[in-house]
């Protein structure tokens, strides 16, 4: 565990400057924007979903797992489509305050497990590694962890290939702050 104690300021500088980023690219820049829509037959849903409240949860419609698919009326319902996955979450206004802390805690331990990898794939001394090394060792390890994560949504849930960009856009640049403020705060 020394290397929580050599770069314990890397980690937390570079999740502080990556959920900037994060709120940043969400709340300013219009890309994201454009990843949600609205349904047009939205309040026929509500009162739908209203009439057995769903608990809290992922869904899948039509149903269709395992054995489901083999059933004439499954693979009908599926050609017939809508087919969709939906997360539905608690009643009430998102709790921002646990989300903010969520993602604080998610930014220190990708930086954290990136600092890890860094200090025991360094070449040479750990301390005192040339600012190109610990960009490289750092910027890779870091944009594959923001990017990469979310890949399989797009394959098996049908998040689009276009959101999908949209998050790789955000965890390249996280992946680049990340090595840039490990590069400059590495101990000498």
């Amino acid at each position: 565990m020394q290397f929580l104690s050599e770069l314990w300021l890397p980690i937390v500088v570079s999740a502080g400057i990556c959920l900037t980023w994060s709120a940043i690219a969400r709340v300013v820049l219009p890309y994201h924007r454009k990843e949600w829509r609205r349904l047009s037959t939205e309040p026929d849903v509500l009162a739908a979903l209203r009439k057995d409240p769903p608990a809290p949860g992922l869904y899948a419609f039509p149903f269709s797992m395992g054995a489901d698919l083999n059933r004439a009326d499954t693979r009908t319902a599926l050609e017939k489509g809508p087919v969709g996955f939906v997360t539905i979450g608690g009643n009430g206004a998102p709790r921002r305050g646990v989300m903010l802390s969520q993602s604080v805690m998610f930014f220190l331990v990708v930086s954290a497990l990136v600092a890890y990898v860094a200090w025991h794939a360094a070449p040479g001394s750990k301390l005192g590694i040339p600012y190109p090394s610990t960009f490289r060792i750092v910027g890779t390890v870091a944009t594959m962890a923001y990017v990469l994560g979310t890949t399989p949504e797009s394959v098996w849930f049908a998040r689009p290939w276009k959101s999908w960009a949209y998050q790789a856009l955000d965890g390249t640049m996280m992946g680049l702050l990340t090595a840039g403020v490990f590069g400059w705060l590495w101990p000498n």
